[in-house]
Parts: C-alpha cells; structure tokens; sequence
C-alpha cells in the first residue's frame, strides 16, 4: 500500500480551548482516520455527520462489496482532444502508488470504497495547462461500483480540471487532490446523474504552500447523491477556495459536507454553498 501522510492538526488548550482558533476543538480531533472499515461504526441518524442523511437509502455502502468496474472512465482534454504536454493519465488499482497519499479514510463509507475498489485513476499535471483537462465519468448500470480518482498537480502547476459524472450508477467513489507548492489550481466536479442513481463520495484534499485551489462542487440529478470534503494544508500561505451548488427535484436527497482543517499559519479559506 502506498505511503500515506498524515493531517497534523493542533491541539487545543483545555483551559482555553478558543486562544488559537486553528486549535479549536471540532469532529476532525475527535473523528478516527483509517483504512480499516472496523475503524467506523455504521452510520445512523444518531451520528453527527449523518443525521441529515437518508440511511436506509444508501446501507449498500456500508459493507465492502464486489465492484461491477462497469463505470466509463475517459480522459481529455476539454475540446475532445488527446492530454496536452504535461498531463498524463494512468489507470491501475487502489493502493497503487499514487493513491493513498492524502491522509486515510474519515468515515466507513470512504474506508469500504477504498476496501473495494479495484480500480484507481491517476491524473498528474506538470506547468502551464492552456485549456481544462475533462475527466468523464459515465454509469451503465445499476450494480454497485467503485473509483478511485488521484489529481496530483506538480509544483509550480497552473490548469483547470473538470469531472463530469452521468448515466446510471451506484458508485462510491473516492477522490484525492493534492497540489505541488506555489501551483494553481481550480477543480470542478459535476453531478448529474439518471433519477434512480446513487453516489456516495468522499473527496481529501491537500492544498500545498503557497498554493491556491478553487474546488467546485455542482450536482444536479440522482436519487442520493451525498458527497464529502475534506481539506488541509501543506504549509503556509496556501489558499483554499470552496464552492458548491445544487438543484433537487422532489424525493431526491442531495447532500455536500465540508470540512476545512487550518493546520498552518498565514492560510486562508472561503467557503460559499447553496
């Protein structure tokens, strides 16, 4: 399994637990960091991060299951031709290195993607991309599945990358950003989905120094579509700029959770959902 790092977080001081606010108690101390489903229990309306969440629409997430890999994976660039110089796509298995390598698994659905997943993507970015890389993702069926996704931006980077998900699906997926110093980056991941579609994401992100990272979230279509973010930094004077929107029909449940870690000095972070 490849080398994975970890979010050093601080520790508050009891006494005064709000004199450095990076320190501030929240669920990120409290919360377990795995690759070890056991490491979670399964989620219920009486947890915090899921009392908003229909359960019993999603338990298929719950356990490892056997993947389908019928999920439709091509890379392009956004006009519909070949990757430009300096961005490369390879696609092999989860644990591959390049996979792994932003934090662990923070809930039991990002740990039994991780356990079931046999396939993983790898996109890397190296200089000055002129026009946005498109990664798409498309479902052909209604069995469950699994994806993992690494966007790996080298220092000093400048590109846009956009995910676009449709079709029929019930896919967990994992995602991982993680962007070089002094690069700049802005990613885009739209939802929209089939009716009856299902998928459950997780999303860490490491934005490094000096680096900033414009990270949009936009679902428009799915009977369940619950994604999660979360961030921190690698070092100082990183800038982190999270948006997100959504459209719900009726009976559709639709939910984006964030979570922004400051880990370091001089960083800063907007966050703005509808």
């Amino acid at each position: 399994m490849a080398q994975t790092q970890e979010i050093n977080i601080p520790v508050a001081d009891p006494s005064d637990p709000y004199a450095n606010p990076a320190a501030m108690p929240s669920s990120a101390d409290r919360a377990p960091r795995s690759f070890d489903i056991e490491a979670f229990a399964k989620p219920d309306r009486k947890q915090e991060d899921w009392r908003y969440t229909p359960i019993e629409r999603i338990e298929e997430f719950f356990n490892v299951f056997e993947p389908s890999n019928e999920t439709q994976v091509t890379v392009s660039m956004i006009d519909g031709s070949p990757l430009a110089e300096g961005v490369t796509y390879a696609e092999g298995t989860v644990g591959d290195t390049g996979t792994g390598i932003v934090s662990k698994p923070n809930d039991r659905v990002s740990a039994v993607e991780w356990n079931s997943g046999k396939r993983a993507g790898i996109l890397t970015i190296d200089g000055e991309i002129d026009q946005p890389v498109l990664v798409k993702m498309h479902g052909t069926g209604r069995d469950l599945d699994a994806f993992h996704l690494s966007i790996i931006a080298a220092d000093r980077a400048h590109a846009d990358v956009v995910v676009e998900h449709d079709g029929d699906a019930r896919l967990a997926e994992g995602v991982e950003i993680t962007t070089g110093k002094d690069s700049h980056i802005s990613t885009t991941f739209i939802q929209e989905w089939n009716k009856d579609s299902k998928h459950v994401g997780n999303q860490r992100i490491h934005v490094g120094e000096e680096a900033s990272l414009r990270h949009s979230v936009v679902t428009l279509g799915g009977d369940v579509v619950r994604i999660r973010m979360d961030q921190d930094f690698g070092g100082e004077q990183g800038d982190l700029n999270m948006l997100g929107i959504y459209f719900v029909d009726p009976d559709e449940h639709i939910e984006h959770r964030t979570m922004v870690v400051h880990n370091h000095p001089e960083c800063k972070s907007r966050v703005v959902y509808k």
